[in-house]
This record gives C-alpha cells, sequence and structure tokens, in this order.
C-alpha cells in the first residue's frame, strides 16, 4: 500500500505510528464512514492506517514528500487535526503553505494572556507540569507538559528517565519556569531526534547508574535556578514527583543493563531512511513504555535499539542508528504484518 508517516504519538504508554493512505496513483483515499459515528467534515478526506507494538513494518520510501495538514484551535479549548485536503506533494520540511498558515499549534507557544483568545485560555488554563528528560547518552532537556498526560510526553520524546520538577497552575505559569531555566542553566528547551536515535548507540550510552545521577544532578540544577527567582512549582505528583527518584523507561533500561549495543561495533553512520531504496524491515518490539526496538533490515539477523525516533539495521555491516522520525512526511510503499 502507498502511504506517508502524519505522526508518531504515544496511548497508554505505547508509541503509535499514524500514516495516511493514498491510492496507486497518489491520490489521498476517502475515510470509511460509521452512520454510528458521524465523522467530522475534515476527517473525511483521509483514511489512515495505525501500527501498533508487535507489528512489522517493511518501508520503500518513493522519493515524495507530502504534506502532514494542520491544528486549528476549536471554541471548546481542544485542537482538531485537518488532514491536507489534497496530500500535496511539497519539496521540503512537513507543511505545504496554505497548512503551515493555517496552523494554529504554535499559538500555544507564543501567544502571551493577555492577548490570548477565550479557546486559547481553555487550553492552556489547566495544570501543567516542569520536567527534565534525560536520553541514552546523558542529554538532557527541560520540557513542559499537561498534566493529565503523564507519562506519554515523555515516552514520546524516548528519554530513558525523567524527572519532575513541579507543577503549575496553567501553560503560561510553566512555560516562564521552563524560559528561566533555559536561561539560567545548560539545559536546552530541545534536542534533536537524530540525537536521540543515535544516542542508543555503542559506545554512546552511558551506564544506567551514570543516567541516574546525570538526570537528578540536571534536575538539581534547574531547581537551584527557579527557587531565588520564586519561580519553583508546586510538589509534583505521579511518576518522577520525588527529587532524586526519576521515573524510568523500563523497556530502555533493560536493553542498557543487559549491554544489548555493548557487544556490537560502531557504526560507521546514521542509515538515511528518506533515501528512495530499502526496503527497511522495522520490527516494532514495544514494551508498555512504548521504545521503539526495531530487529533487522532484509534477511538479516541482527539487531538494533532506538528511542522514538527509531532505529534501522543494514542487511550486512554493523548496527546503525537511523532518525525513525525523519520518515514524517516521506511517501513510502508499505507493508505490514
Amino acid at each position: 500500500m502507498l502511504a506517508y508517516l502524519l505522526k508518531t504519538y504515544a496511548n497508554n504508554g505505547q508509541m503509535v505510528l499514524r500514516f495516511r493512505l493514498l491510492d496507486q496513483d497518489g491520490q489521498p483515499l476517502p475515510a470509511i464512514e460509521d452512520p454510528a459515528n458521524p465523522l467530522p467534515e475534515t476527517s473525511k478526506t483521509a483514511r489512515y492506517l495505525d501500527v501498533h507494538p508487535g507489528q512489522q513494518l517493511q518501508v520503500k520510501p518513493t522519493g515524495q514528500r507530502r504534506c502532514v495538514g494542520h491544528s486549528r484551535l476549536q471554541p471548546d479549548g481542544t485542537f482538531l487535526y485537518v488532514p491536507c485536503r489534497t496530500a500535496r506533494v511539497i519539496d521540503k520540511s512537513t507543511q505545504c503553505f496554505p497548512c503551515r498558515r493555517a496552523d494554529q499549534s504554535m499559538l500555544i507557544h507564543r501567544t502571551p494572556r493577555e492577548r490570548a483568545s477565550e479557546a486559547l485560555v481553555k487550553y492552556l488554563d489547566v495544570p501543567h507540569f516542569l520536567y527534565v528528560a534525560t536520553f541514552a547518552d546523558g542529554t538532557s532537556k527541560v520540557g513542559t507538559s499537561r498534566s493529565l498526560r503523564g507519562v506519554n510526553r515523555w515516552v514520546e520524546q524516548g528519554a530513558v528517565m525523567a524527572q519532575r520538577l513541579g507543577e503549575y497552575p496553567d501553560g503560561w505559569a510553566v512555560r516562564q519556569a521552563e524560559d528561566a531555566v533555559s536561561g539560567g542553566c545548560a539545559l536546552t528547551q530541545q534536542v534533536r531526534s537524530s540525537r536521540k536515535a543515535a544516542s542508543y548507540v555503542a559506545g554512546t550510552a552511558l551506564e544506567v547508574e551514570e543516567l541516574e545521577d546525570v538526570c537528578v544532578d540536571a534536575a538539581r540544577q534547574a531547581l537551584q535556578v527557579l527557587d531565588p527567582l520564586g519561580l519553583r512549582g508546586d510538589e509534583a505528583d505521579g511518576p518522577g514527583g520525588f527529587l532524586g527518584s526519576p521515573w524510568q523507561n523500563e523497556v530502555a533500561l533493560d536493553y542498557l543493563q543487559e549491554g544489548f549495543l555493548a557487544n556490537q561495533q560502531v557504526p560507521q553512520g546514521r542509515v538515511d531512511l528518506k533515501k528512495q531504496g530499502g526496503p527497511w524491515h522495522l520490527q516494532q518490539l514495544v514494551g508498555t513504555t512504548g521504545f521503539l526496538t526495531p530487529g533487522g533490515v532484509g534477511t538479516s539477523g541482527a539487531e538494533g535499539v532506538a528511542s522514538d525516533a527509531g532505529a534501522s539495521v543494514p542487511a550486512e555491516g554493523p548496527v546503525s542508528a537511523a532518525d525513525f522520525g525523519a520518515l514524517k512526511a516521506i511517501e513510502a510503499e508499505l507493508e505490514v504484518q
């Protein structure tokens, strides 16, 4: 089947890959409607395929790139996904110009409260938490999440460990704290997906004990910035809420503790999943935390491991990390088992 990746997301702690389906002429397939559950008008033009843990996915990129659509803020304070009507072919990025112009998701980050619409206030005026996430090579970042999302946020980001720093009454308060932390210490707000994937490569990943120390130290650095400014949030409940006991991605830790990559050769480079060719076999052996562990390419018996960004293993030669997130918007022939 012909399709392209729209997004990866966590649901109940497990990663899901959502593809939009096309016919063999490259035209978007319409949704299959259920009379008992009518679809919004904007959703009738798109049919999706969700790939879940345990399924085997064969991907052969065609070389084309397609628009992934945009998000529209609704009056009730929720966001509605709007697929690109024609799945427009694009030269770069992940959105065509009309969808990029119509996209309202960035309002979350750019709009001060005094300029926010009633709908945006409804979306942001709910509890949020501030956190530090640490990846396999010891890189850490500071971030924010709606409290209701729980660990799904960390699963989507491919964190090995994470520490809650505090609860805040709304999105504006938590974002002020996030900006203060990233401006006052060495913690960034973003880590590229390619770096997350590569962090699981042999010779790069840290030992489990080291990662725990790094995560706790990063949390303490952040709090040292927040306390003098009076920006420390309320005591955080839930996983990772007690300072010194970070949440741990159990599936990721299993591989690190077993030395899964320690016996592999250091890769000579990353596999570029966007290039035409392949086919690439991506075996998702995802546990309860949604950690993607592709299991081979072609007839190879070698195995690889990666974050939410994913990984792949060439048919011959050493294990190579690949940025699975780079498949977003890339048209490909799919085979799912």
